[in-house]
């Protein structure tokens, strides 16, 4: 079990995407924000998003349902 102290301390975090590696990997980022100031850290996400772009689907999946089936 993983518990680092922003967690233990109770504080909100947003984890966001913000790039891909040269091999196709996503690299994110999580934001950790003061106690109960959840809307500053999913704000703050969605400015990242507005300036980076945001979630994009990996090669060879043209939405993100189709790379998490469990079905196939």
């Amino acid at each position: 079990m993983w518990a680092d102290p922003d967690t233990t301390c109770g504080l909100p975090a947003t984890a966001a995407p913000i790039d891909r590696s040269p091999s196709g990997l996503p690299i994110g980022v999580q934001i950790i924000g003061p106690y109960l100031e959840d809307r500053t850290t999913i704000a703050f996400a969605e400015l990242l998003e507005r300036e980076l772009g945001g979630f994009a689907a990996p090669p060879g999946c043209a939405t993100i349902d189709e790379c998490t089936r469990t079905d196939i």
